[in-house]
């Protein structure tokens, strides 16, 4: 894949984010739609009732999708996400929940379904945990104090049960990209963390947006 950018489109119910990919390979001669990213924000109206019909929007418009995300806000603050979750898998979709991995997904009930989830399906459930910074007093100036501790808890959770997971961090710190991935390769080696600082698709870092110029 050469470049990946973010669409956003509106279909009257609920604003959809789709992740169009361009690829290099010859076979394609347009963007091939893969990734299909639901803003799952905490409310409690959206329900399993929406994302069957957005499963059925995808089908019958045959977009080639095979991955979809859930987002937020926060994905296991939604009471359905690990129903939502199961329906997609069961259809054949891989799933991405982005998390910040804290007390919501730390609940006993949500340990058990990811659990389960991750029986059943394997590497096809994959979460994405956001540790803006790999210092604990740069990540708690941003998420509030005691939050790098709690996810740092989280993370081991997800180690110690084998679920896929990756880390997104964010550079708001102008910190050179090199010294970024030297830094969590120090913090993921202090906590035996399976997760490859230096692998983009392990860890994933955003530069700060202006989300005015997102379209």
């Amino acid at each position: 894949m050469s470049s990946k950018y973010i669409c956003k489109i509106r279909n009257g119910r609920k604003p959809l984010k789709i992740s169009r990919q361009r690829t290099t390979n010859a076979k394609y001669l347009f963007p091939v739609l893969s990734t299909f990213v639901v803003p799952i924000f905490p409310e409690p109206t959206f329900l399993i009732s929406f994302f069957k019909k957005y499963l059925e929007e995808i089908k019958s418009l045959n977009w080639p999708i095979e991955e979809i995300g859930f987002t937020g806000g926060e994905p296991f603050l939604n009471k359905e996400i690990l129903i939502m979750s199961e329906r997609a898998l069961k259809e054949n979709y891989k799933i991405l929940i982005l998390t910040n991995a804290m007390q919501p997904m730390q609940r006993p009930g949500v340990k058990k379904g990811l659990r389960q989830l991750h029986k059943m399906y394997g590497n096809k459930l994959k979460l994405r945990v956001s540790i803006d910074h790999y210092k604990m007093e740069k990540h708690d100036e941003v998420r509030g104090k005691g939050s790098f501790s709690k996810t740092i808890e989280g993370v081991k959770w997800l180690m110690q049960e084998g679920i896929k997971t990756s880390v997104a961090g964010r550079n708001i710190w102008n910190i050179e990209e090199e010294v970024s991935r030297k830094g969590y390769e120090k913090l993921f080696s202090e906590y035996n963390f399976k997760i490859d600082a230096y692998d983009k698709n392990q860890t994933v870092l955003f530069p700060e947006m202006d989300e005015q110029n997102i379209e």
